[in-house]
This record gives structure tokens, sequence and C-alpha cells, in this order.
């Protein structure tokens, strides 16, 4: 029997020339429904100079590269030769999503998707000079994402750690590469020195620059021993130090090759639940609670907690989703009223009209089959947050029961 060749024309063409205007390209590592959504999202929404300055999805705009596409493009492999297959596949995946520019200093469990926070933020129409605000910001990639877009930054964690990674990567944006060359020619030495603050929480305080810099590699490399039998931190600090300064110097070649206005940004210890910031003084919200208890962040940071001095069992009573008791009854019912607080305040600072986006995923073997998403929904209209929009969005590599997350926009209204 032969085989017509007009029943494969329908393949004759991929399905982004079918649904793009022409001229316009997806970015690589575009392979889900929700990332075209965000892509199509993004060209009815943004002129073309826009696109080619600010897409997230979008990596050509009539044969020009996208800004994003260059800077993924700049995340070099060449510093992950010598790694196993796995790493290097780790990082090659997350080039243009999670580990582009200066997030990829520190890969945090759990960080947000910043390639995804750069959409929202073209979608619920942030501009340069409007302030965004993350309220449980973990490691900081929505506020550094919004920098790097010319927009301003609130970022609060209750962890002192946290809010030091968030400002050591936002003035990694400005650093100059050579700052950090004393201490990569001298990897021991510094090492040595910083061995010497162990607990030393007022001292460590005063670190600014690039030494604070130097200081988050020095907790990236105690991050990796810990993982690593019979491997002493200053074993690896000094190929982790390295890698830092090669990502830094890539991201200042490319800030001026590009011509990169960047957003200012502050970093604060503090509860979501009390937010010291005035009403109606946010032009956008992006954050990602965390998953009632899915994971153990003080366990999960308890090297670096404990070398900056930090009373673990003081942090873990007022950390949300993990407060609450021994009981995971009490602890479920501690986060959803906790949720429900931060939901409040983030409504009281947020703008009339503006948008607060939460991203959550749900673990119902964990939650007893309560879904996160859904209590979320039905939470916030009490606070005059709104539904407008919610998307789908899969987990990849994650060995639990956590397939999906949910992308919730809500609008403040009057």
């Amino acid at each position: 029997m032969s085989i017509r060749n007009h029943s494969f024309l329908f393949f004759s063409d991929n399905l982004s020339n079918k649904l793009l205007p022409m001229g316009y390209e997806l970015m690589p590592n575009v392979s889900d429904i929700f990332e075209l959504e965000f892509a199509l999202g993004e060209i009815n929404l943004l002129v073309e100079d826009e696109l080619i300055e600010r897409s997230a999805f979008i990596g050509k705009v009539n044969g020009v590269p996208t800004r994003h596409y260059k800077l993924g493009l700049a995340s070099s492999l060449d510093i992950y030769n010598n790694k196993s297959i796995r790493t290097r596949s780790f990082f090659q995946k997350g080039r243009f999503s999670t580990g582009y520019g200066v997030h990829s200093l520190f890969p945090y469990r759990g960080k947000f998707h910043a390639q995804l926070v750069k959409a929202i933020i073209n979608i619920i129409g942030l501009k340069p000079g409007d302030t965004l605000l993350d309220p449980m910001m973990g490691s900081g990639t929505a506020c550094i994402e919004a920098q790097t877009m010319g927009i301003n930054a609130i970022g609060v964690d209750i962890s002192p750690f946290c809010k030091l990674m968030a400002s050591a990567k936002s003035i990694a944006l400005t650093t100059e590469p050579t700052m950090l060359d004393r201490a990569v020619e001298n990897p021991h030495e510094a090492a040595q020195a910083l061995a010497r603050y162990v607990g030393k929480t007022e001292e460590l305080e005063k670190f600014s620059g690039h030494r604070k810099i130097v200081l988050l590699a020095y907790l990236d490399a105690m991050g990796y021993a810990r993982r690593v039998k019979d491997q002493a931190v200053g074993d690896k600090f000094p190929e982790v130090l390295s890698r830092y300064k090669h990502t830094i110097n890539e991201f200042a070649r490319l800030r001026q090759e590009l011509g990169l206005d960047l957003g200012q940004a502050r970093f604060e210890i503090g509860n979501t639940c009390n937010l010291t910031l005035e009403d109606e003084s946010i032009d956008g919200i992006i954050t990602s609670p965390p998953y009632s208890f899915a994971i153990d962040y003080i366990e999960n940071d308890l090297p670096q907690l404990e070398y900056l001095g930090v009373n673990v069992e003081n942090l873990r009573k007022n950390l949300m989703g993990l407060r609450g008791g021994n009981k995971k009854k009490d602890r479920i019912e501690t986060y959803f009223s906790d949720l429900k607080l931060a939901l409040a305040e983030m409504s009281r600072v947020l703008r009339t009209g503006k948008y607060c986006v939460i991203v959550i995923g749900s673990n119902e073997i964990q939650t007893g089959g309560i879904r996160h998403e859904v209590e979320i929904k039905n939470i916030a209209p009490t606070y005059r947050l709104k539904l407008v929009k919610e998307m789908i969005k899969p987990i990849r590599g994650i060995r639990n029961s956590m397939t999906e997350e949910f992308v919730l926009f809500f609008q403040k209204e009057t």
C-alpha cells in the first residue's frame, strides 16, 4: 500500500511556525504548553522592540536575538567540562530557565524559575522604575530578575541566609570581576580567613561588596562538602570561587554589551505576615510560598545557618510551614493560618488594580488531601484579590508526589 505525499503536508512545518507571527522564534528550551502560552501572551502585550529587550520565551524577532537568548548563550558550560554527564546536563537544561546570569550562583534547592518570573513581569505589565515585592524571597530570584529588567525590588525573608544569598547575587550584578582576583588567586588563604568567622554574626553582617560574594561562595562550598564524604570546605572552595568569577565576568561583559539599566533592590529579614511596608506602596508581587512542609529549609540550610550564628530552633518556630508543633494536623492548621495573614499583608501593600502572582504546588500526601492552590483561591477574595488567570506548570525532576505547580494571577480590586 503506497502512502500519498500530501498525507504528511501538515507535518512539513513545526508547530511554533503555525502559531507565531512570521519571523518570530521560540527560545530553544520551550517544551511545555505553559511556556508556549506565556510566549503568546508576551507577543500580544509587547511591541517588537520590547520583545527583543524583555521577552522570556521568544528567542528571536526577525532574526534579531532577544536579550534573554543572549543571556542564556553567555552561560558557558566550559567550566563544567570536567564534571559528570549528569552535572553538565543539569546546567545545560537550566541555561535559559534557572541558571543564566547571576542566578547560577548558589543553586538553591527549590529555587524560583527565573525565566518564568521574567514572563510574569511582562504579563502583569511592570515597567522600569516600578517596584516589585517578593515577601518570601528565598534565594532572591524574583528580585534579581526584576533588577535586570530595570525594575526596583524589595525582598523579604525570615531566614538570614536567604537575605545573604539575595544580597550577594544583587551585588554580583554590578561587581567588576577583578574584585575577586585576590581571593581566586589565594583561595586557601581566603578559606582560612572565613573559617575564623564561624558564629560571629555581628562581624559577618558588616561584610559588603565583593566580600559578600566570596562569603557566599564559601557557604556554597560548605554545602558541597556536606554532600560528599571526606571532602572539606577548603577542598571545594577554589573551584566554586572560580566558577563565581567566571559567571560574574560573563554577566559584566553582557551588561555592557546590552546596555542593561539595572533596578535597585532592598533585602530585609522579616515576616511576610507582618510586613514593614506602607499601604498601597507596591506595583506588583511575585512569590512562591513554602509548599507547607514539603522541604525542611532548616535542615537544608543547617551548615550555613550555623556558620552565620543563627539560632535555628528560634527560626524553626517562626518559619512558615515548619512551625506549629510536631503533629501534622497542627502544622497544617498553622500553615494555612499563616497563609491567610500573608495574603492579607500582600493585599494591604499592593496598589489597587495591580497584580499579585503566586506560584504554588501541592503535596497531598503530606497535607492529607488538602490542595494549596484551592485553599489560596478560597482565601484570596476575602482580601480583595480576584483570580483573573490560572496556569499549570509541570514539575520536572523532583522525586516526590508533586507533578505540577499552579501559577495564580490575582488582581487587587477596589
